[in-house]
């Protein structure tokens, strides 16, 4: 059976993964707030304008 060797990264790779993930999960938050603010217009603008 193979072992999984650890991935060994210098800290400045690690400070870019991490980077990356923070910027990852800032872009989703800021997906899922369009993502709720079509939600909302929909609501309050398009439905009301359609009765």
């Amino acid at each position: 059976m193979n072992e999984v060797m650890p991935l060994r990264l210098s800290a400045l790779d690690r400070r870019i993964v991490q980077s990356d993930i923070k910027a990852f999960w800032t872009c989703w938050r800021d997906l899922e707030r369009g993502a709720e603010d079509l939600r909302l217009l929909h609501r309050y603008v398009a439905e009301p304008l359609r009765a």
